[in-house]
């Protein structure tokens, strides 16, 4: 909470401590500029505040402090360059062969860049290999090959190299046996996948040996959904090619149209396979002047077997021999055409043998023997009747 400045308030008159204002207000110097030269609002006189406004004259003001002019800096023309310069020497140092230069006016001779190469000149001069080995010796270092790097490894091999070795044998064993232990329980397998057909390389947890055809069906989760995405496309067109819509109808529905494509199609294999046409044909006579019977042994017996053909195009040779002029099969079963007769009629066969049960008696009724080409209306005329004579 923000300390109060003031002490107590008395009918709305604050009462500050001793010395208030002059620590938080910091006196104005008398009349109607501040030492800014700024006009003031209002000014105190008399213990009174008015404001400036209200006064008519307060005497001019006053002038503004001028500051002396700088004073000018007087610049010395130079002395052109090259002139009263001191000479230098180049000389060449004699250990490290670098050149430097000193003043001419220095008497003394100098043979070395620096105080080191003074100092290993005077020191290697005394050996007895040339000067340009020791200073190769020098700037690589060999010395410390020489004195330093023997007892190092010395030290290091003979003190800290045995306990070394074995810290080092004891982690290499811990590595064999963690991997030895990994490749126990882990299987690794490279083949290729059963979808997607790409190579992959996996490893599993299981220690036991897994079957060789339990093969991965996708390499990755990319693949599959690809080949989701594919398979729903696909059965969408198959549903567009079958039914007409993206989705799968319910049985009724398939069961119409299915219906009607069946219809379509027998009637266009009627239209362009004769033999089949025969074959129906002849399935449903049969079907109808064997009734009941024919539903019940179907099952052991098929209308070939009957017709005593192999095939439908046998039966269909066997009619195309006994063809009389202008029968095809383009006027097969029309009202000015021809059609299947049986020679002797299947009346005789039921009303004197047991056509029902006996598979003789059917071979013999419906046998391709027993059947010829005729005119529609010669067979409406002979209907029938056993000795017809044709005119």
């Amino acid at each position: 909470m923000k300390a109060k400045k003031y002490l107590y308030k008395i009918n709305g008159k604050y009462i500050y401590p001793n010395g208030y204002h002059k620590k938080y207000y910091t006196p104005v110097e008398p009349g109607p500029l501040f030492s800014s030269g700024k006009r003031k609002k209002m000014v105190l006189i008399r213990g009174k505040y008015i404001h400036i406004d209200k006064l008519e004259f307060y005497g001019p003001p006053t002038a503004p402090l001028l500051l002396p002019a700088p004073a000018k800096i007087l610049l010395l023309p130079r002395w052109p360059k090259g002139k009263h310069r001191k000479e230098v020497m180049v000389h060449t140092c004699r250990y490290c062969l670098v050149t430097y230069k000193t003043k001419k006016q220095i008497r003394r001779k100098r043979s070395y860049c620096s105080y080191g190469c003074g100092e290993k000149y005077r020191l290697y001069e005394k050996r007895f290999l040339p000067m340009w080995w020791w200073r190769f010796y020098s700037e690589n270092q060999i010395y410390l090959w020489v004195h330093s790097y023997p007892r190092k490894y010395k030290k290091m091999i003979l003190k800290t190299g045995p306990k070394n070795f074995i810290n080092f044998f004891f982690k290499i064993f811990k590595l064999c046996r963690k991997i030895r232990t990994y490749f126990k329980y882990h299987k690794f397998y490279l083949e290729k996948t059963k979808v997607c057909e790409h190579w992959t390389f996996y490893i599993t947890k299981n220690s036991d040996v897994r079957i060789s055809n339990n093969r991965r069906n996708f390499c990755n989760d990319k693949c599959k959904k690809t080949h989701e995405a594919n398979q729903a496309e696909a059965l969408r067109q198959r549903n567009l090619a079958a039914w007409g819509t993206e989705h799968r109808p319910d049985a009724e529905t398939r069961r119409i149209i299915n219906n009607r494509k069946h219809v379509e199609w027998d009637t266009k294999r009627k239209k362009d396979d004769p033999a089949y046409k025969l074959i129906r044909r002849m399935r449903l006579r049969t079907k109808k002047v064997l009734g009941a019977s024919y539903r019940r042994n179907t099952h052991m017996t098929d209308v070939y077997t009957r017709l005593g053909v192999e095939n439908g195009k046998e039966l269909k040779q066997h009619l195309e021999s006994l063809w009389k002029p202008g029968m095809s099969w383009d006027n097969y079963g029309v009202l000015d055409g021809w059609v299947i007769d049986h020679v002797i009629p299947l009346k005789y066969y039921k009303d004197n043998f047991d056509l029902a049960n006996d598979l003789e008696i059917q071979k013999k009724a419906f046998g391709k023997h027993n059947l010829q080409p005729l005119w529609w209306m010669e067979n409406a005329k002979k209907s029938a009747k056993m000795n017809y004579e044709f005119e």
